[in-house]
This record gives structure tokens, sequence and C-alpha cells, in this order.
């Protein structure tokens, strides 16, 4: 039995593994926010764009590769607004790649 909840990755794809050491290289790769946040932009109209590595699968029915980037845009300026999870990816590649592609959209 795994003692991951879900699958986790590392920021190459590969998997950890479910045995104790691999849950402990987990949260050590965890701990290093250096690794883990691939690019975050403040723009002049508040908007907060992230885009990091989760190192767990969000693929929650296990559809396709594990999509363990993400990017959420948040509106700094205003606390009723929306945070919106942009996209979910399988690699730092598609990651890299859309997030720019994000950036572009959101800045107008």
């Amino acid at each position: 039995m795994s003692r991951f909840p879900i699958p986790a990755y590392r920021l190459d794809g590969s998997p950890y593994g479910d045995d104790e050491r691999a849950l402990l290289a987990w949260a050590r790769d965890m701990e290093d926010t250096r690794g883990r946040i691939v690019s975050q932009d403040l723009l002049w109209n508040g908007l907060w764009i992230s885009t990091v590595w989760l190192g767990v699968d969000m693929d929650l029915f296990r559809t396709g590769p594990p999509l363990i980037f993400e990017t959420v845009v948040f509106d700094l300026l205003n606390e009723d607004a929306y945070t919106e999870v942009v996209a979910r990816y399988p690699s730092l590649w598609d990651a890299e790649r859309t997030r720019r592609r994000v950036g572009e959209v959101v800045r107008g």
C-alpha cells in the first residue's frame, strides 16, 4: 500500500515511489521554494500570476499524464474577486510555455 495519499512526482515528472524514503525526499523537495516556483509576476493592474510545481498529481481522475504544475491568477486589489486556476500541466516545458501565453492574455 502506498504511503502517499495521491501519487507524487519530481520536477522532471518521474515518480518518487511509495516508501518512507520517497516520502522524505518529496518533503525535502517541497521545503525548497526555489525549486517549486516556476514564475511569479505582479502586474500593474494588481493581478498576480503564479506558476508552481505542485509535486502531486492534480488529475484526480487519473485520465492522462500526471498534472504536477499549476498556474493561478490572483486579483490582489479586489478582495471579492475570484481566484482562478488557469491551467495544470504535466511538464515544466508545458508550464513555462503556457505561462507565457497566460501572461500575454492577462496583460491585454
